[in-house]
This record gives structure tokens, sequence and C-alpha cells, in this order.
């Protein structure tokens, strides 16, 4: 019995948050055979408002569909680490785009939005931010979220640059580099 999982990514609309929650639960559920329930709240305002993903991951029937206590929080602007810089337990894990201003540097910070704009496409920092997210905790295999990304992108342009960012996400958190 492996642990079960609380996962909150939290930014702007327009950061791809939401459809990174439901690859998130698509990977747990379809390609690692876990129990996988996935949420998402959003301001009035689709791009620049706040937008928040909540995926629960575990082995067993899950009971309630919401995030209480986040095992794992990717915050991607300064409103986001306001509302989760003190989310969760000590053990908590709190990954911050090294973008975002933050005056108490709380949190493991990571050139998310950086690596996106070096691989070609700000958008795809959702994809790093979930390489990160795999890489520290290893709560589902980096395969299982491939095979959810090629389900999704099959056949549509940026497959190719979305896998990179995943595994670019991956290799960010195996090497440590943080800022």
């Amino acid at each position: 019995m492996g642990k079960a999982w609380q996962v909150v990514l939290a930014g702007a609309g327009g950061q791809g948050l939401v459809l990174g929650g439901v690859l998130l639960g698509e990977a747990a559920s379809l390609h690692a055979g876990k129990n996988a329930l996935q949420t998402q709240s959003y301001g009035i305002a689709s791009r620049g408002g706040f937008s928040c993903s909540e995926v629960v991951i575990s082995d067993q029937e899950i009971v309630y569909p919401g995030v209480l206590e986040p095992d794992v929080a990717l915050v991607l602007t300064g409103e986001a680490l306001e509302m989760y810089k003190d989310a969760g337990g000590e053990d908590t894990i709190l990954i911050v785009d090294e973008a975002v201003e933050n005056p108490g540097l709380v949190g493991m910070r990571f050139p998310l939005e950086k690596t996106a704009r070096q691989l070609g496409s700000q958008a795809v920092q959702n994809l790093v931010g979930l390489g990160v997210i795999l890489g520290l905790t290893g709560m589902i295999p980096p395969e299982a979220m491939s095979g959810a990304i090629k389900e999704r992108f099959q056949g549509r342009p940026g497959l190719e640059l979305n896998i990179k960012a995943f595994e670019t996400g991956l290799a960010l958190a195996r090497e440590g580099k943080k800022s």
C-alpha cells in the first residue's frame, strides 16, 4: 500500500494548471493503476486571474475529492505563494517558480518559467513543474506521465515540446538545480 498524495497546482489562469492537474490525474489513474480525483477553481478572468487545480492520488478509494493538507504545492505566482506558503505540514513540499517574488525565500525554488521559455514556449511551464514534482516525489512513475502526455497530444502540434518540458523538469529535480 503506497502513500496517498494531495497535490495543489496554483497560479494564474493561462498557465496550464488545470490541464496539468488533469494530466497528473490521467497519468495516475490510466497509466499507474491508482485512484485519482482532480478538481479545479479559477476566477472569472480566464487568463491572469487566480487558478488552482487539486489532485488526490491513492492506492485506496478516495472518499473526499479536495485537498485538505497538501503534500505538494506547486506555486507559479505571488498570490498563489501567499495562499499556500503555510498550507500543509512541515513535510509539505512547496515548489516555487524562481520568478515569483518571494521575500521569505520559502520553498524549493526552480527556474520553471525560465526553463519553459528556453524550450521555446512559456506555455509548457506546467509540464516542467510536473516533471519537478514527479522527480522529487516519485508519486507515480515518469513513464505514466509520458503516456498521459502522448495520449492527450497525439497527432497535435506540441507533442514533442510537451514531452521535452516534462523530461526537463525531471532533470531539474534530479540534478537539484534550485536557485
